[in-house]
């Protein structure tokens, strides 16, 4: 009876408890409430954002890490062939000429920090930039745009277009003279590179990298601010002056006491001289602020999937480093395919091969980063055993190459890419030639 009645009272109690929560999130607006009581700010723009990044550290390492991690080195484009080929010749010539992979690197980092970014291509056909690119015109210039600088003004409403809902006309500013004028145009879409990252429902309107973690910037932002103000204050111990209630002091008395105080405090007067007075000395009070900061950076961490070690940038050497650096790795890796190559340089080729401002591959191109993840000697040895015994049994099969094919098993069993299976050839044809000659 006893063990019902208090499990009644458990039930009632939690029952209470949603009823209060409830009640606060429909009476004081919830959520809004809470954070208006907490001077969260009620809207955010791209100015906002910006002047995070610009202004505060954690910040700004949240937004620059994964992009400076992406593009740390170059991704080699190419064909599925080993020659050089009209293809990449154009493609090494765009490079060169745009420092394209830093264009690459720069949009990235703006779209990030808005809904959106463009990359904006500087045509040879003229200067009417709401017209269609022109067939076969060569690229001059790439610029990167950030999302203030570029607006939809149009949509693609033709239901029976392959970009229905795509947008069909920007407005731009360019910002010339060194940013001491700007220049507006509105441009056909063809000349316009849309990337928005974190898409939900709309896949030309990111989440941007900030948004979700501004609140715990802000904490943090008051933390580190308030600790050397709280250490300034603190640290230095108070005093009390105390006369036992003997003393009857004038006005200028008092005056002068304050003064001798204030120098006590304030300069370096090391000496106090109160007649008929005792002077206490209050205890310090400091509090460090080190448990409320970590738990602002691991929420932050986790928000952005980037390892606390990787985001503060400490004990490199240990253990769970080393699996915080492969996880970053990974996670780099993940970006460089999603992000890199198919939000940023697989639309800028398709886009140039569709004009005809880049001579079309003869084979599909490829994009391709080396590895980040390295396997260890002792890992690469094992790998090779591995495929040294595979080779060996599907060689010694009688009827291995009826079923598996030599080109299906070096790519789907060996995993080897195009090019190290057009080496293989190579090297296989020329020991054959040689076999002939002798």
């Amino acid at each position: 009876m006893e063990a019902e009645i208090e499990k009644s009272l458990i039930q009632a109690t939690s029952l209470m408890d949603q009823i209060r929560h409830r009640s606060f999130l429909e009476n004081e607006n919830g959520f809004d409430a809470l954070a208006k009581a907490l001077k969260y700010p009620e809207t955010l723009s791209y100015v906002d954002f910006l002047e995070r990044y610009e202004r505060q550290d954690i910040a700004n390492r949240v937004v620059s890490s994964p992009v400076d991690a992406t593009w740390a080195t170059d991704p080699k484009v190419g064909e599925s062939v080993r020659e050089d080929t009209p293809f990449e010749k154009g493609w090494n010539k765009i490079v060169g000429e745009t420092s394209l992979f830093s264009v690459f690197s720069k949009v990235d980092l703006l779209g990030r920090l808005g809904h959106y970014a463009v990359l904006f291509l500087g045509a040879s056909d003229g200067t009417d930039l709401s017209k269609e690119i022109k067939s076969g015109s060569s690229l001059k210039y790439i610029n990167a745009l950030p999302e203030p600088n570029v607006k939809i003004v149009g949509w693609e409403d033709s239901i029976i277009s392959e970009r229905f809902g795509a947008p069909k006309y920007y407005d731009i500013q360019i910002e010339t003279n060194g940013g001491e004028s700007v220049m507006n145009r509105t441009v056909h879409w063809s000349r316009i590179i849309h990337i928005a990252q974190d898409t939900v429902s709309n896949k030309y309107y990111g989440i941007p990298s900030l948004l979700p973690i501004y609140n715990r910037l802000l904490g943090l932002e008051k933390l580190a601010s308030g600790s050397p103000e709280m250490y300034w204050r603190g640290a230095r111990p108070g005093y009390v002056a105390s006369s036992g209630g003997n003393v009857l002091a004038t006005d200028k008395q008092i005056d002068d006491f304050k003064v001798a105080i204030s120098d006590f405090v304030n300069n370096l007067n090391r000496y106090l001289y109160a007649e008929d007075l005792k002077v206490h000395s209050l205890a310090p009070q400091v509090v460090t602020p080190r448990e409320h900061v970590d738990v602002q950076l691991q929420l932050i961490s986790a928000a952005m999937r980037i390892p606390l070690r990787i985001l503060i940038g400490s004990e490199r050497g240990e253990l769970s480093s080393d699996q915080d650096e492969r996880a970053w790795l990974n996670y780099i890796e993940s970006r460089r395919d999603k992000i890199g190559k198919k939000l940023i340089i697989s639309p800028f080729i398709d886009r140039l091969l569709k004009y005809n401002m880049l001579e079309p591959p003869k084979n599909e191109y490829f994009i391709r980063w080396e590895p980040l993840v390295v396997l260890s000697d002792k890992d690469r040895a094992e790998v090779a055993r591995l495929y040294s015994d595979a080779i060996k049994k599907y060689d010694d099969s009688i009827t291995a190459r009826d079923i598996i094919p030599p080109d299906v098993f070096k790519k789907y069993i060996l995993s080897l890419d195009e090019e190290a299976i057009a080496l293989s050839d190579n090297i296989l044809e020329e020991s054959l030639k040689e076999e002939d000659l002798s």
